[in-house]
């Protein structure tokens, strides 16, 4: 039974590998993207690499690990069931040993075969496993080629789902996106490169730091756009998506090819200008012997994973058969000319609070909890149909440079216990509004002072 078991483990092994070898066959058959595109996005020497994030972006999911060498990616070793259970501290403590059982037992199964040799009556089934993947991607169970390939295991998870969802959400701005690139004289397929950076999230933060769809960080937005505390254009999808547009012009310039470009837009200008000095202008050739504590598998993958996200989104219906893709978001845009609570905002222009929040991700949460005002001179985005009459024709300003009519506000005198946090709380408004209404450089109130409320 034992050995049946076996077999049929061997097997089904092969069977997954094959079925990789027999997906690059098959879509080399495939019809060859334009011409223009493929001139200037080229991916010769990129098939097995854009293969392989093919796979990952369709075919293996959040509960699967692909264990497999991070310079060849043809050798995958096996796939692991690893349920994506959650984010607390346990549930990542679970998976990393997990992923630490199986990277060890790997590396045991290259140290035999290194020090039996791979033609040892000693082996056991799982060196001849492991012999039989390498024989298929071509490597020679030499002692350096066993050494150096157990050096380079690494585990990748799926997010078959993950990209699923972003090709769902990404019609929402893709024709904005793309009239803002066409304008620049830039390639359209770039508006695609959200895929790789945030699967459309438009919400996303990294752990880096960097914010939004197009994962821009705090010091290279701030050259560009406005980062506050209570608006941060970086999540702004049409904003940061000309903020984008711009980079990847100057790495463009700057570097002269798109798929240098496109790296760079991951590792960097500069870190780019650096290998090309060093290497020339050919990405693969970057890629292959570029030495740097910087360029690692990120760099090395990340133009591969465009061109496989590209491929994807032309045909998602062979991948995600049946995919609704959102609709594209038609909305207006008014400039707010006075410091406003959203609140104020959803009465006059008679949308819902979660409206507002769905058309403006730049709004931050300081905005939705009312723990301060919308800023003079924000752009705020309204659904198509609402009536956008200015602010000024529908109410007093909330703002002015003269003393307020007391007319146009409730008053409120300061009790004991009062605080202006929790005056901004039980009128739903901002902290900011109610210190700017009533002129207070502070938070220090006091008892029996009458307050102006909007």
């Amino acid at each position: 039974m034992a050995l049946m078991l076996r077999r049929w483990c061997l097997l089904s092994f092969l069977v997954v590998f094959s079925g990789f070898t027999v997906i690059a066959a098959n879509q080399a058959a495939a019809p060859a993207p334009g011409s223009e595109f493929s001139k200037l996005f080229p991916s010769a020497g990129f098939e097995e690499r854009v293969e392989f994030w093919k796979m990952i972006f369709t075919r293996y999911g959040r509960d699967e690990v692909v264990v497999h060498d991070r310079k060849d990616l043809r050798l995958i070793y096996k796939v692991v069931s690893s349920p994506y259970d959650g984010t607390d501290r346990a549930s990542i403590r679970r998976r990393q040993a997990q992923m630490k059982q199986t990277v060890d037992g790997l590396a045991r199964t290259f140290d035999d075969l290194i020090a039996l040799g791979p033609d040892s009556d000693q082996l056991e089934f799982r060196h001849h496993e492991l012999l039989a993947v390498l024989k298929l991607a071509n490597h020679q169970p030499t002692e350096a080629a066993l050494r150096r390939l157990k050096g380079n295991v690494h585990l990748q998870r799926g997010i078959k789902e993950k990209f699923r969802e972003g090709l769902v959400r990404s019609g929402r701005y893709l024709p904005h996106l793309e009239q803002i690139f066409t304008e620049k004289g830039l390639p359209p397929e770039l508006v695609l490169l959200p895929h790789v950076e945030s699967s459309f999230d438009y919400s996303a933060y990294s752990s880096k730091g960097a914010a939004g769809i197009w994962q821009i960080t705090r010091g290279t937005g701030r050259k560009l756009l406005k980062i506050g505390r209570t608006v941060d254009e970086r999540l702004h999808p049409i904003r940061a998506g000309e903020a984008a547009a711009q980079l990847l012009l100057d790495n463009y310039q700057a570097l002269g090819t798109w798929p240098l470009a496109i790296t760079a837009y991951n590792q960097g200008k500069y870190g780019m200008l650096r290998a090309q000095a060093v290497h020339g202008s050919d990405l693969k050739n970057i890629v292959d012997n570029y030495q740097s504590k910087i360029f690692g598998y990120a760099g090395e993958n990340f133009y591969a994973e465009f061109l496989a996200a590209v491929e994807i989104t032309r045909d998602h219906e062979k991948f995600f058969p049946s995919l609704q893709i959102d609709m594209p978001l038609s909305f207006a845009t008014v400039t707010v000319p006075t410091s406003t609570s959203i609140k104020a905002l959803a009465n006059r222009y008679k949308v819902s609070t979660e409206a507002l929040r769905a058309y403006n991700p730049h709004l931050t949460s300081r905005v939705w909890r009312r723990a301060s005002a919308v800023p003079a001179g924000t752009a705020v985005h309204l659904p198509s149909g609402q009536r956008l009459t200015t602010l000024a024709e529908n109410t007093a300003p909330e703002r002015t440079t003269s003393k307020p009519a007391a007319s146009n506000y409730t008053r409120y005198k300061v009790r004991r216990g009062d605080t202006l946090s929790k005056i901004a709380r039980r009128f739903q408004v901002g902290i900011d509004q109610l210190k700017e209404l009533n002129r207070i450089n502070s938070t220090r109130i006091y008892l029996g002072q009458l307050l102006l409320i909007p």
